[in-house]
């Protein structure tokens, strides 16, 4: 049986598991790490406010915000 956690993580359906520690801020020079680590403390949530990313293809997009979605499934 399944831990209520584990059956959230599968709900979301990530396309693939990504968490901040895995992503190089030092190949994309253009993302502000500060405020990435910042949205990770999940603010955003409990103001009802939006993030958005956006960039061109292969600048860490999805990879940002799938571990955004991770650390606020983790908080739960």
């Amino acid at each position: 049986m399944q831990s209520g956690q584990e059956r959230l993580f599968n709900n979301a359906n990530f396309p693939m598991l990504k968490t901040i520690d895995s992503f190089d801020f030092s190949l994309q020079k253009s993302i502000n790490e500060p405020l990435i680590r910042e949205l990770l403390g999940c603010e955003f949530i409990e103001k009802t406010e939006n993030v958005l990313f956006m960039g061109n293809s292969g600048t860490g997009k999805t990879h940002l915000a799938t571990a955004l979605g991770f650390a606020a499934l983790s908080r739960l």
